[in-house]
């Protein structure tokens, strides 16, 4: 069986980038110390394992990298980044979520933006564990991954990184969605910006044939995201065939 997709790539406005970002919901206005932070990432890590840390000297060298940005955003001043109704319609809003945010009263925004390609991928391991430390050191109540769309609990994201220390994989980084805008239906990518490439969107698609291009679209993307090339075309085998 062979499947035909018509993508459209969908560019930043500013042109090709790497960006990386979480948001962690804070109760206070206040970032922990930067000296706490990296004794919680490297040394106290709690998802380290015997010989394998999840920060080494590789990832700790982004400590110090002028592309690495944190901040504070206030509530007051920032109300929309707390309201649920102007989220994605791909982030997933539970209750716990929705009380998360209604508890916070700022939000850490954590930033590693590059202008010029990466030679390797320690980013992705590195910022995740940076919002963990974040959310457990001020007492943070939900963490935003706004590049893959991922909201959750900040117990649920440590609990994450707990089943899965290795943080440079795939499935912890890149979405495939079933999107619906007015009334067109498109299958989309969440978090190639993360390895410098632009996100993927398919034209209109009709609702039953939904589940065919979302496997389609997702083994393109693996294959994609393993290469870190965006190729012309691509033949996709679907069922056994191509």
């Amino acid at each position: 069986m062979g499947v035909l997709l018509i993508l459209r790539r969908r560019l930043p406005k500013t042109g090709q980038v790497t960006a990386i970002e979480y948001w962690v919901y804070l109760p206070e206005p206040k970032l922990p110390r930067i000296e706490a932070i990296m004794n919680r990432m490297i040394s106290e890590n709690p998802h380290n394992r015997p010989g394998r840390p999840c920060i080494g000297a590789r990832e700790g060298m982004l400590f110090s990298d002028i592309r690495l940005h944190m901040g504070i955003a206030r509530r007051e001043r920032n109300a929309h980044i707390f309201r649920p109704d102007l989220f994605a319609s791909t982030v997933e809003l539970t209750p716990e979520v929705l009380q998360a945010l209604g508890d916070a009263r700022a939000v850490a925004k954590l930033r590693y933006v590059a202008e010029q390609p990466l030679a390797d991928r320690r980013h992705l391991q590195f910022m995740p564990h940076l919002a963990d430390a974040v959310a457990e050191l001020g007492s943070g109540v939900a963490v935003f991954d706004s590049v893959s769309e991922w909201l959750m609990t900040s117990s649920s994201f440590h609990s994450r990184l707990s089943q899965v220390p290795n943080q440079e994989r795939i499935d912890q980084h890149l979405r495939v969605c079933w999107v619906q805008w007015g009334e067109e239906e498109s299958v989309q990518t969440r978090g190639f910006l993360k390895i410098g490439l632009p996100e993927l969107k398919t034209t209109a698609i009709p609702a039953d044939e939904r589940s065919v291009v979302l496997a389609v679209m997702e083994e393109f993307a693996g294959q994609v995201w393993k290469d870190g090339v965006l190729p012309e075309s691509a033949d996709i085998p679907f069922m056994g065939q191509t």
